[in-house]
């Protein structure tokens, strides 16, 4: 069933060079192969730096000539960014009546991918707990011991996030939404939570996460009761004279964190 026909391409994202039409020829025994010359424009850096464009779509359709027969695909491919960010920090004294020099960029930099900000205080500690902030929130945040510590953070910080130039009410309830969406899928049978879906829970990691859920709630977000109630029960029975699931060498402090 084999025979001649033509290929056409049509592209979303993509720059095509030349025809978007190309000949085939079937055999009813081997794969036909058909190509065209593509090339990935720049796309424009938007809010935050991140790419405007998230993803190229290529759909391809043949047609055998001497029956008309036909078919069709589309695949939708991501677009990654070929640099990665470079974030540079300067923390410096602005004297009274003075000027502090900021140096100029070592190289040209794509069109609209430069961000800058600026956190002024009278008080040194504040620009410093800014930057350290702002470092913490870019470090990905894979582990449960790692989500919490991002989201804890980011509730603890209530009233200061105003003045430390972190206003963005998104990224909290980001964290928070991770955090709560993923304790669920990381309770082992004993009802610990652990670090990873599938491993081993821990007294000290539940408690924390059950330290979570009691901040959380009090600063306006909604908290899964079952939940809370499992990670009650577990820490609870922690503090048993029997209680046999403790790390190696760590009983004390795990009962102390328990209660």
């Amino acid at each position: 069933n084999g025979g001649a026909g033509v290929a056409q391409v049509k592209l979303e994202g993509l720059s095509l060079a030349g025809s978007d039409k190309a000949p085939i020829t079937w055999d009813a025994d081997l794969a036909a192969r058909v190509a065209w010359p593509v090339t990935v424009p720049t796309p424009k850096a938007g809010e935050g730096g991140a790419l405007q464009q998230q993803d190229v779509t290529i759909t391809i359709g043949a047609q055998r000539t001497a029956d008309g027969a036909a078919d069709a695909l589309e695949v939708v491919l991501p677009l990654r960014d070929d640099r990665r960010p470079i974030s540079t920090r300067l923390v410096a004294d602005l004297p009274a009546d003075g000027s502090v020099a900021i140096e100029a960029l070592p190289e040209k930099a794509r069109p609209g991918s430069v961000r800058r900000q600026v956190a002024v205080a009278d008080h040194p500690g504040l620009v410093r707990m800014a930057g350290a902030m702002d470092v913490f929130v870019q470090r990905p945040a894979r582990s449960t011991g790692q989500r919490l510590a991002r989201g804890r953070a980011w509730i603890g910080m209530g009233s200061l996030r105003e003045p430390l130039g972190l206003t963005s009410g998104d990224l909290v309830d980001q964290a928070v939404a991770d955090v709560l969406g993923w304790l669920p899928a990381v309770l082992d049978s004993h009802e610990l939570v652990g670090n990873w879906p599938g491993s081993r829970g821990h007294v000290l990691l539940t408690a924390d996460a059950l330290l979570f859920l009691v901040e959380a709630r009090e600063a306006g977000y909604p908290v899964d009761s079952r939940l809370e109630a499992a990670l009650k029960r577990a820490l609870t029975s922690s503090l048993r004279s029997d209680y046999r699931y403790f790390l190696d060498g760590n009983s004390w402090l795990e009962r102390s964190r328990a209660l």
